[in-house]
């Protein structure tokens, strides 16, 4: 696993770098260690430790690292809704509004008379979402 920054922690744990960098220097939060590198030097290096900062944060650190570094297709809740809710007012449009969309009356036709079942599917798939404890 690549090393862990003090910015993905500070996010991991709802903090600023500043703090994170300021807590690890005073011992306050203990996720790994950091030593000065020169004497007189202002610099510091810092060493984030994966389980150390799970234990801290309650987290699973690898799952918080791919959804903070990209390498993740995790929607929340929220977001996958919001999605779910658009490809129903999609599916709301008129049957010209789908042929006007699709670019060609019989893809068009052909797409309209199956949203009626796609669109209650998704209405039933939302609910369920909405009933289920997931991350906001």
């Amino acid at each position: 696993m690549k090393s862990i920054t003090t910015a993905e922690a500070a996010a991991i744990i709802g903090a600023s770098p500043a703090y994170v960098r300021e807590a690890m220097r005073k011992k306050e939060i203990n996720i790994g260690s950091c030593v000065k590198l020169k004497e007189g030097n202002k610099n510091w290096a810092f060493n984030i430790s994966p389980p150390l900062l799970a234990g801290y944060s309650g987290k699973d650190i690898e799952k918080e690292l791919k959804i903070l570094r990209g390498d993740s297709h995790y929607l929340t809740k929220k977001e996958l809704i919001k999605c779910l809710r658009s490809i129903i007012d999609f599916l709301s449009l008129s049957n010209e509004g789908v042929r006007e969309y699709a670019g060609e009356v019989d893809k068009g036709a052909e797409y309209a008379v199956k949203a009626g079942k796609t669109q209650t599917d998704i209405s039933e798939l939302i609910k369920e979402l909405e009933s289920k404890e997931l991350v906001d």
